[in-house]
């Protein structure tokens, strides 16, 4: 069904049922400084809360139900009355698809996951008699979600698969508990109960020929989709699972399980036969240190490394017998940190790990490793130490373009040293962006902008004059607008142009309360997020937004979340509705194009507040929405959209709209 049907046939199918209880205002009354209203929303009960989706649409919990409105229109997609009195937070999106989890937070809790398009229920805990959700997961292939769980009266967890866009049950099963005797059972669900574990403990991998494979208590599983049969059975190491299929051996699956008792952690590897699970290795390659998740297949073998924050070592083993083939006697090479990202290049494998040293009070520190893959030794003694946290890598012709928080410069692998001085390494956060090869930069230290070309791995200084933020902001992303850059703090906007010439500043007072700021926080980081998903990488814009603090902030967790979620977007997922495809992708390829305007909370000359639309051109108000002195704002950013949604009374949603920025629309800052 085309997305503009879906709408209709929704609208008509709630307008019996809901309109009735909610008034519609076409031509709303409620003004506000330049921009007028879009639409407006008075629901017959108190709004408890609301929240942009990733898809556009706005849903608001009330007491008398849940509700998803059409950003565009105002218009109700559907509504869920028996979900009412819901907490905030209790509404997750599943990242990656169409799915949304909704928990009511009661003491006998249920549990709802539902299809965001149109409201349909996929699994609601209650219908099914569960009484412990351990875990859930997305069969993108073909389009389904995977729940273990535990039923009402029964001791034992059970694997239910339920197509995503219906909620049909597709089957149940209890293969995690054949073969155990009624005590072991018992024994078994009482300590995943007691633990608050799961008794899967992989993520399943899809074959793509109806199949998927599962680690589950102790167990390797293959499933048949459709039918929900176990192919195979075959065990394993207990503990966390993690599935890697190489393209070296497509016949082979390789699972690493680490074990954690009270006093010992193990990691266990080994290769099993798609064809009937039996293993491939005359026995399990074993190390007493945590399992790094990561693992690197490669022509000889899979590379894999411990998962320790000091001390490691990376190993190289051999597809077909497991024998360790790196270091003295198999023990690997010796390295600080757990490897966290990969580059191959003509001068060796590059690594860059991760390290915390229990030593120091730093955190983590980065360092980079070449390897001579042949003859399994470092090239270089010392690692090069980079400074920040890293966000992206390329490899280049004259080696690779790093950034991190910190710093931006090129490691030739060739020679174990860095292309440039440091000139781009500074006590805090960097602001950059990217214009092809050409990558801009501002260094808050000496507050220079530098630009270095990917082509020629050269860095050159832009400005010769530093500029300063006030003394209570500071650069938290730049962009390339038009022929200028620009440079955007929490209240400053001030352009450049690409000779590094101030062209104009402009800085707009306005309260830090992070009531006020919440919004715009939840807006960037979505935006942020879905553009570097879309493109394919932790690019430019999640990094700036994550950049701005501290590992657990809302940006960079906001960041994270959807490039991991959204990693294979461009491909497709063929068992998702083709309404959620083409729509997400129209939306992730719109957060991805750069825009001439921002938006900021401004204080107006009453001293009241105003939600702006700035101009990335000159840094003037194009429009802005009053506020007033609203203490508490409730109010969500549609980034993407352009669009605001504000609650100006306890049951009242009003949408305003806000028009693409333009030279000739800016005018002079009130």
């Amino acid at each position: 069904m085309h997305r503009s049907h879906l709408q209709s046939s929704l609208r008509h199918s709630l307008a019996a049922v809901v309109l009735p209880a909610i008034l519609l205002l076409a031509s709303p009354r409620i003004r506000a400084a330049d921009i007028e209203p879009a639409w407006s929303i008075d629901f017959p009960t108190r709004i408890a809360w609301q929240q942009v989706t990733t898809l556009g649409d706005l849903i608001v919990a009330s007491a008398g139900g849940l509700y998803a409105v059409a950003a565009e229109s105002g218009a109700l997609r559907w509504s869920r009355p028996e979900l009412g009195d819901l907490r905030a937070g209790s509404f997750e999106e599943i990242i990656g698809t169409p799915l949304a989890v909704v928990d009511d937070g009661q003491q006998d809790a249920r549990t709802v996951i539902l299809n965001m398009l149109n409201g349909a229920i996929v699994f609601d805990s209650r219908t099914e008699n569960l009484t412990q959700i351990a875990s859930r997961f997305i069969l993108p292939r073909n389009g389904s979600l995977l729940i273990a769980g535990f039923e009402v009266g029964k001791p034992t967890p059970t694997l239910f698969l339920y197509d995503i866009n219906d909620g049909q049950r597709l089957w149940a099963s209890d293969a995690l508990n054949a073969g155990m005797g009624g005590l072991l059972q018992l024994l078994v669900s009482a300590a995943i109960v007691l633990t608050d574990t799961t008794p899967v403990q992989s993520a399943p991998v899809e074959l793509g020929d109806g199949t998927f494979i599962l680690g589950a208590m102790g167990n390797l599983y293959r499933f048949d989709h459709d039918s929900g049969e176990v192919l195979w059975k075959t065990p394993f190491a207990g503990g966390r699972f993690e599935l890697t299929q190489a393209p070296h051996r497509p016949d082979v699956i390789y699972a690493a399980a680490e074990e954690v008792d009270e006093n010992f952690t193990s990691t266990h590897y080994q290769g099993f036969r798609l064809a009937d699970g039996a293993p491939v290795w005359k026995r399990p390659v074993r190390f007493g240190k945590p399992m790094n998740p990561l693992t690197i297949p490669i022509d000889r073998g899979l590379i894999i490394s411990e998962g320790d924050n000091d001390k490691g070592r990376v190993r190289l083993l051999d597809y077909d017998s497991g024998e360790s083939l790196w270091g003295k006697r198999g023990r690997g090479i010796e390295i600080k940190g757990q490897v966290v990202d990969y580059a191959s290049t003509d001068a060796g494998l590059l690594l860059a790990t991760g390290y915390d040293s229990i030593w120091t009070n730093r955190d983590t520190e980065y360092l980079l490793y070449v390897v001579d893959i042949g003859a399994g030794a470092l090239r270089f003694e010392a690692p090069l130490a980079v400074k920040g946290r890293i966000l992206d890598t390329e490899l280049t012709e004259h080696g690779l373009l790093y950034i991190t928080t910190h710093e931006i410069n090129v490691f030739e692998p060739s020679t174990g040293v860095l292309r440039n001085g440091p000139e781009l390494r500074s006590k805090l956060p960097l602001a950059w962006t990217r214009a092809g090869d050409v990558l801009f930069a501002f260094n808050p230290d000496n507050g220079l902008i530098y630009q270095l070309d990917a082509g020629s791995g050269r860095m050159s200084a832009l400005s010769s004059v530093g500029f300063n933020f006030a003394s209570d902001d500071h650069a938290r992303a730049m962009d390339l607008a038009g022929n200028r850059l620009v440079l955007i703090g929490q209240q400053t906007v001030a352009g450049f142009g690409t000779d590094g010439e101030l062209l104009y500043e402009a800085y707009y007072p306005a309260p830090r309360d992070p009531a006020w700021l919440r919004g715009l926080a939840w807006a960037a980081g979505i935006r942020a997020g879905m553009a570097s998903a879309y493109a394919g990488l932790y690019s430019a814009a999640a990094g700036s937004a994550a950049a701005d603090s501290g590992t657990g902030t809302l940006e960079q967790q906001l960041a994270l979340g959807f490039q991991q979620g959204f990693s294979e977007l461009q491909q497709g997922y063929a068992g998702l509705a083709g309404d959620y495809i083409a729509f997400a992708r129209k939306r992730y390829q719109a957060s991805a194009q750069s825009r001439d305007f921002v938006f900021m909370m401004v204080r107006d000359e009453d001293r009241g507040l105003s939600l702006a639309q700035i101009s990335k051109l000159d840094g003037k108000v194009l429009g802005a929405v009053e506020l007033g002195r609203d203490k508490q704002p409730d109010y969500q950013v549609d980034d993407i959209g352009n669009q605001i949604f504000y609650r100006p009374t306890d049951t009242l949603i009003v949408s305003y709209k806000f028009a693409d920025a333009s030279p000739s629309a800016a005018h002079a800052a009130r």
